[in-house]
This record gives structure tokens, C-alpha cells and sequence, in this order.
């Protein structure tokens, strides 16, 4: 990629190594500042998927009432 972008006059740098480790490390000076599984970075740290269970909807009304009004 980089001799393409040099026959282009394109500026490029090398910033990463892809491998199947199935994490992801940076290094800043030779330090390791990141290693995080790659399946933890694609979950965006969160769960993706919950159970709920939403109870009485008909008896809670979405619209401002005399009787819902409480401050």
C-alpha cells in the first residue's frame, strides 16, 4: 500500500500489523498502552441483548392529564 501511494505521491504510514490474535495492542515507546480482546471492542464494552418485561402499559397514559400531573 505504501510504494502504491508513493507512485500516487500520496503521503502514507505504516500504524498497525493486522494478525489473528484476536486482540488489539498499541504501543507507545516501546510500552504496551492497550491490549483489549477484539470481542470486547466489537460489544462496544456493553451487552447488546437484555430481557424485559414492561408491565401495566394500559394503565399509564402518555399524555399530560389532571390526573398524571404531579410536581
Amino acid at each position: 500500500f505504501i510504494e502504491m501511494a508513493i507512485e500516487e505521491n500520496l503521503e502514507a504510514t505504516h500504524v498497525a500489523n493486522v494478525t489473528d490474535s484476536g486482540r488489539v495492542r498499541m504501543y507507545w515507546n516501546g510500552t504496551a498502552i492497550v491490549d483489549m480482546s477484539r470481542d470486547f471492542i466489537e460489544t462496544n464494552g456493553v451487552k447488546q441483548k437484555i430481557n424485559i418485561k414492561v408491565r401495566n402499559v394500559e394503565e399509564i397514559s402518555l399524555y399530560k392529564t389532571e390526573e398524571n400531573l404531579e410536581i
